[in-house]
């Protein structure tokens, strides 16, 4: 079976933070990781129906981020906004 020849050159298919992260099984790197692109696609946000998720999932990786030793000390206590809303998260949710 002949092989057909290739008209362009295909780039070698490179693995994105995230991904690099949950294979190499570091997982502080991998919630930084989601974090820093949930964050960016928040920051662009023009849609009122994605904010809501967009923002659950930066509370809800922040405090992924506390739980496992990144991001701001224990010391430090949380931002009072912050609590309010993950208080309020957990009577809506139960989580």
């Amino acid at each position: 079976m002949d092989v057909q020849p290739t008209l362009f050159p295909v780039p070698e298919r490179v693995p994105g933070p995230i991904e690099r992260a949950v294979v190499e099984g570091d997982d502080l790197e991998a919630i930084n990781a989601v974090l820093a692109k949930v964050s960016r696609a928040l920051d662009e946000c023009n849609s009122a129906r994605d904010i809501k998720a967009l923002a659950i999932t930066v509370i809800d990786g922040v405090a992924r981020r506390r739980e496992l030793g990144g991001g701001r000390g224990a010391d430090e206590g949380p931002r009072p906004l912050v609590k309010e809303v993950m208080g309020e998260r957990r009577l809506m949710f139960g989580g």
